[in-house]
């Protein structure tokens, strides 16, 4: 019995069924690859992208996590997804470029103050980074985007939801 597995250049891996022939198993893997390999026409992907950080607050955009993992292949973009304790989020199939935070508090607004700290921390450890968004419904966000432009150079845009995150990349 052969078994054969394809290797996409993103990590992922695709494995057929158990075949008598390894023909027949090359052919089964690459049948379950082919249609994560092949590019949707409604996945953005941009090789020339500035390098760029995304902070999600999926408290109040549930959402955005899955849809710019399945939507977006952006070369140099870090995303963080930020979850309260008492919140979970299936990290399966989620690309290397997606980090997700589970903020150590289980009280309403928890993934605000996360990505409050996170950030700040973040803006003084990668100094270079200048393209930020921060991914929220909530009010926080426009305070903390004028405060971060107010005292550095870095530039921060505020999204609503992912769509809006996908026109501002293209944007970069």
């Amino acid at each position: 019995m052969f078994v054969s597995t394809v290797h996409l250049c993103d990590g992922r891996q695709f494995s057929g069924e158990r075949m008598l022939r390894k023909k027949d198993a090359e052919m089964m893997a690459a049948a379950a690859a082919l249609p994560h390999a092949v590019p949707d026409p409604t996945h953005l992907v941009l090789r020339n992208a500035k390098y760029a950080y995304v902070f999600i607050d999926t408290e109040n955009v549930p959402t955005a996590i899955n849809t710019l993992s399945s939507k977006v292949s952006v070369p140099g973009v870090k995303y963080f997804a930020f979850h309260s304790q008492n919140t979970t989020i299936d990290t399966t199939d989620l690309p290397d470029s997606f980090k997700v935070v589970a903020v150590p508090s289980a009280l309403k607004d928890a993934a605000d103050v996360g990505i409050l700290l996170y950030l700040g921390r973040f803006l003084h450890k990668f100094n270079p980074v200048s393209n930020i968004a921060l991914v929220t419904s909530d009010h926080f966000a426009e305070v903390a985007a004028q405060c971060v432009m107010g005292w550095s150079d870095k530039q921060v845009k505020v999204c609503r939801d992912a769509e809006s995150v996908i026109e501002w990349l293209k944007t970069l």
